[in-house]
């Protein structure tokens, strides 16, 4: 991608390297950084792992309620994180659960392929319904603002996209009950029981993390409405705010362990591309 960048301006398809590195270093490129920013303080933080525990706690008798909560959860968060991402984190939450399920018991075989099928499912899902959702939503902006001018804002995204990311959601938790027709036995159920009777206190720093959330989510919203900020300003705003010292919400190592920086690296590169070929007139040709 880097190469792809400077052959640009060695191959005569903009006029200078500067105008080249320009091209690699845009507004998305800072979205995309902040973006995994606000990732990586979700995934340091057991905010995930509580929400599961909740619903666990309130439908842990009915092996399609189970289903669907792991199934909401898991959409929930990869509106913030990357679908891989979430499946890993939802997948190693929910091993350890399933490897105590009796082995020799077809309803838990068939339970536990449900879930293991809905947990993909439902981060795809919840990936489309916001544009932070994936690396590729943010790409998508970026070349579609340059190539035909339309700058698509955070909340008209979220207008399109929640409503289809819940319908592909129900959906697909239907399509599983349908055909894979999932149940749930007592002895399964005391499996989701076992440390969930423990009441553990919620730290300040998760306190933190949702009053974060809430504040940058409205601050899009009313960004879509208002116009005063871009997307890309709130994003780098909360990024900011991540690591205000006493936040205890993200640092530096935690955030570059977390970063794909191989992505972030190649995305950069797309775009530069994509923004030289509307340039040079490729895109109108």
């Amino acid at each position: 991608s880097v190469l792809a960048t400077m052959m640009l301006y060695w191959l005569g398809a903009v006029d200078s390297f500067s105008t080249a590195l320009e091209m690699y270093v845009s507004d998305i490129f800072f979205f995309l950084l902040a973006a995994f920013a606000i990732a990586a303080a979700v995934r340091k933080s057991p905010l995930p792992h509580r929400l599961l525990v909740w619903f666990i706690r309130h439908g842990r008798n009915s092996a399609k309620f189970l289903l669907l909560a792991f199934m909401v959860i898991t959409a929930l968060i990869s509106t913030v994180i990357s679908d891989l991402a979430a499946c890993a984190l939802f997948a190693s939450i929910l091993s350890p659960m399933l490897k105590r399920m009796p082995k020799d018991c077809k309803e838990a075989r068939v339970f536990a392929k449900c879930v293991m099928m809905g947990i993909p499912m439902a981060a795809l899902a919840g990936g489309i319904m916001i544009p932070i959702g994936s690396p590729s939503n943010i790409t998508l902006l970026g070349l579609l603002r340059d190539s035909t001018q339309v700058d698509v804002s955070f909340l008209g995204w979220m207008v399109v996209g929640v409503p289809w990311g819940a319908l592909c959601l129900v959906m697909s938790w239907g399509a599983l009950c349908v055909f894979c027709k999932p149940h749930i036995t007592g002895d399964m159920a005391k499996v989701f029981c076992m440390d969930m009777g423990r009441n553990v206190k919620i730290t300040a720093p998760e306190i933190k993390l949702v009053v974060f959330m809430v504040g940058i989510f409205a601050l899009w919203i009313i960004q879509g409405v208002t116009g005063v900020l871009s997307s890309t300003q709130v994003a780098i705003i909360g990024m900011v705010i991540l690591f205000f010292p006493g936040m205890e919400l993200l640092d530096w190592n935690s955030y570059a362990e977390e970063t794909p920086w191989d992505l972030v690296i190649m995305l950069g590169g797309v775009i530069a591309i994509g923004r030289a070929l509307t340039s040079a007139g490729a895109i109108d040709w």
